[in-house]
């Protein structure tokens, strides 16, 4: 969220987090309800419900011909993904009238046949002609059609040529409650820590403890054009615009119908609001109470779940997930930690206003209004919103790729975010600045959370990942990292990198002898080997495995780091692979 791109309004009633008067009346408030009132008031007051009740500017046949031309100059320079991410633009912005969608679909269909993508191709062919294109454009179509059929009776692949990540498998048998966590970790509670993780067993470098899958994912902005707003696939870019809003896109139209049923519809009136007033993981909190509503269509029972979570600390690991459905999802998502009691007021506030826009947001769906008046739920939403955008501020986690695609038909194997969401069971890692395990993604939409082990963990140990990369001691130093994490977490890090200072990365020293560390580096060039080529993959990563448990009490040193940045590229490679590949 850009603070100076918000309307003046809104930014008025934003910073009234620096009027004494009103952080004093707020501190003196008890209750969630209370509180939300009170910013409802003050949002009427600052008149941020007239900004609310305004339509959202939705499809617009200027602002489609800015990104088709975009889109004509990456063309030009046979920048195939970023002309289809263009296109898409151009394609989401377009009028449902508009003469340029039969021109948006044609190109795509060229782009999709040079790129020997012939299902694709013919998928545009035929909308191209369902919006009516002209004679000489209907010609052209007819001429790609007959190319497309002689190219598969000729023998090439009717379906796109995908490269499928590898299945992500646990180390271990799996948890007798939990299929996607190893039996190898348990949860744990104190009062130091509170619920964390820890390993039950020694655990070595390379093995993987969990994989679990996104819940309430949130696309950014600038990946709309790229994504399946309901499953997230990649789908080569050939995706479908909702036919109202600007800011989503489906693989599918049984993927639009899904996405309307759980969210979507509440969400598509409001869409470009909630993209340019939220930053993604506010957009977490409002998505989770979309899908609770679908998923308690008797909200009683919501209100129940959530007044049990907060009077109970249970244990998540005896939750049910081999058949698992939303009401268990929100049952561990309602038990997480808001921290609220180590936040300061101001905090509170600012979330707390955030919360009043968001239900007011939400009542411009009248349906919704109604229900929400006649159950008399307006407090339980209230309570929610306040609770969600407290929990999603520290237990959401990014949603990133290898770029899929590439450009001018370069390889490009860079790294880019798409989105966020929440891990629920993820969530219970604890933080260290020297973690033991890292972050990796699987899946073939890159959606699945690879949770694997970097340093040797004995049986007893904690399990702690790095909370944001940043905050490792290579990357910051210990005062700064500290600030860092009290700012958004509230704790004062007491991990061994802080305790016993570790050294950032351009300060780390060497400590093995050279011709040992040389005989290593020969033995694990594999992110160079193909995945497929598994005798050679295996020996190589045991090799590499082998080598950080028999070192790692040289930790901290150069070799380790250097050791531990192979392990983690051949992770991302191995479960990850670029969706396509130019032939």
């Amino acid at each position: 969220m850009n603070v100076n791109k918000l309307p003046y309004k809104l930014k008025l009633y934003l910073g009234l987090v620096n009027d004494r008067a009103v952080m004093e009346r707020f501190s003196r408030l008890s209750s969630p309800q209370e509180k939300v009132d009170m910013c409802l008031d003050l949002l009427k007051e600052a008149q941020v419900e007239d900004l609310i009740a305004e339509r959202d500017v939705g499809k617009c046949e200027e602002k489609a011909k800015v990104a088709y031309t975009k889109a004509m100059e990456h063309l030009e320079k046979e920048s195939f993904d970023e002309a289809l991410i263009a296109l898409n633009e151009s394609l989401c912005f377009a009028p449902n009238n508009s003469s340029l969608l039969a021109k948006i679909y044609t190109h795509r269909a060229k782009i999709y046949f040079n790129m020997k993508l012939l299902e694709a191709c013919m998928e545009n062919v035929n909308w191209a002609t369902e919006y009516g294109a002209g004679n000489d454009a209907t010609l052209e179509l007819e001429k790609i059609r007959t190319k497309c059929i002689n190219a598969v009776v000729s023998g090439a692949p009717v379906k796109e040529k995908e490269e499928f990540s590898v299945e992500p498998k646990l180390s271990y048998p799996s948890h007798e409650n939990i299929p996607f966590i190893a039996n190898s970790i348990q949860l744990n509670m104190n009062k130091i820590y509170g619920r964390h993780l820890v390993a039950n067993r020694d655990l070595s470098p390379g093995d993987v403890i969990m994989v679990e899958k996104p819940f309430a994912p949130v696309i950014e902005p600038k990946a709309a054009y790229q994504k399946c707003n309901n499953c997230l696939s990649f789908a080569f870019y050939n995706l479908i615009p909702c036919p109202t809003c600007v800011g989503a896109m489906f693989c599918s139209q049984q993927c639009y119908q899904r996405s309307c049923e759980r969210s979507h519809n509440h969400e598509c009136l409001i869409m470009e609001k909630l993209q340019k007033w939220f930053t993604d993981e506010s957009l977490v909190g409002f998505k989770l109470i979309l899908l609770a509503l679908h998923a308690f269509p008797d909200l009683d029972e919501l209100n129940a779940l959530q007044e049990t979570m907060n009077s109970t600390m249970e244990n998540q690991f005896t939750f049910d997930f081999k058949n698992a459905n939303e009401y268990t999802i929100f049952k561990t998502i309602c038990s997480l930690t808001t921290i609220e009691n180590d936040r300061n007021t101001e905090d509170l506030f600012k979330k707390t206003q955030i919360a009043a826009v968001m239900y007011d947001l939400l009542l411009q769906d009248e349906k919704l209004r109604q229900k929400l008046v006649q159950g008399s739920h307006e407090s339980l939403i209230k309570k929610l919103l306040y609770q969600f955008l407290q929990t999603t501020t520290i237990n959401t986690f990014l949603m990133w790729s290898q770029r899929e695609m590439t450009s001018a038909r370069q390889p490009d194997h860079s790294i880019s975010d798409f989105g966020i969401a929440s891990y629920p069971l993820s969530s219970f890692l604890s933080h260290s600045c020297a973690p033991n395990v890292r972050k990796a993604r699987a899946g073939k939409n890159h959606e699945i959370m690879l949770i694997f082990v970097v340093r040797p963990i004995k049986a007893g140990d904690k399990i702690c990942d790095c909370y944001d990369q940043q905050n490792n001691h290579m990357v910051r130093g210990l005062e700064e990292r500290r600030a860092c994490l009290y700012d958004q977490y509230y704790f004062m890090c007491q991990c061994e990198a802080c305790v016993n200072d570790y050294p950032s990365k351009a300060e780390l020293k060497k400590k093995l002898r050279e011709s040992e560390w040389e005989q290593m580096k020969e033995a694990i060039k594999f992110c160079e080997v193909d995945a497929n080529e598994n005798s050679t993959v295996n020996k190589n990563f045991e090799h590499l495995c082998t080598f950080l448990t028999d070192y790692d009490s040289f930790y901290p040193c150069e070799e380790i780091v250097e050791a531990q940045s192979y392990l983690h590229e051949f992770m991302r490679h191995f479960y990850t692979k670029p969706q396509f590949t130019y032939e």
